[in-house]
């Protein structure tokens, strides 16, 4: 018995030392671990933390590197638009003025031949004395109408304008200096209109040539008083 009992004590010690180091391991697996293990350990967990901010930072520099993609895209994109609605307003344009091209080639085609004499018996058929609203009775100013006002005109008008605005009521009549040189200048405007007849519509052939006359016809009365016309 005794014998038993010296021999089941050790044993239990030796259990209860081996079951105390099975605790610990359980604790801290690498308790036992030797200074060359727990460095190379270190060293793989340093390099898993590398590589996952150099994955990391490969996440973000493709993000950023999606972006100015897109962003480059959406520029692209924009400029198309841009010129496509460029090209749209050119073509529109260009549609426009070829319309009205066609319409003024039509119009030319078929416009009925021009009579100049029957546009000098148009222009002639009325006849009358200048009114308040074309020549001024105070000031002697002339209003020309929009085809006289033209360059190849000035000089006449010109000289036209000085005449008028010198004029007086003894000076002024039929055998009269100013009369004279006031038909003189009409002529002169009046051969200048008929050579630019093709260029011009009927209507604005007929009212200047009518204007003309007026001057010519105003040339041989005395200027109107205050408007009114002398007795």
């Amino acid at each position: 018995m005794r014998k038993t009992f010296d021999i089941l004590v050790p044993s239990m010690v030796v259990l209860a030392v081996l079951c105390s180091a099975c605790q610990a391991l359980a604790i801290n697996p690498y308790a036992t671990e030797s200074p060359t293990g727990a460095m190379l350990r270190g060293s793989g967990d340093l390099a898993r933390a590398q590589a996952a901010i150099v994955t990391a930072q490969a996440s973000v520099i493709a993000n950023v590197a999606s972006t100015n993609a897109a962003v480059a895209k959406a520029a692209d994109d924009l400029e198309r638009v841009r010129e496509m609605a460029l090209d749209n307003d050119l073509k529109a344009a260009k549609a426009f003025y070829d319309r009205r091209k066609m319409y003024a080639d039509h119009r030319a085609q078929h416009a009925a031949p021009r009579d100049k004499n029957d546009l000098a018996r148009r222009s002639k058929a009325t006849t009358e004395r200048a009114s308040v609203y074309e020549v001024d009775p105070l000031r002697g100013r002339i209003f020309w109408p929009s085809v006289l006002k033209r360059e190849e005109f000035v000089d006449s008008r010109v000289q036209m304008d000085v005449l008028f605005a010198e004029r007086k009521s003894h000076q002024a009549g039929l055998g009269s200096n100013f009369c004279r040189q006031t038909k003189m200048l009409a002529g002169e405007m009046r051969g200048q209109l008929r050579e630019m007849v093709d260029n011009l519509s009927p209507s604005e052939y007929v009212a200047a040539r009518k204007f003309l006359d007026k001057l010519s016809m105003e040339a041989e009365m005395t200027p109107r008083i205050e408007g009114v016309a002398a007795k």
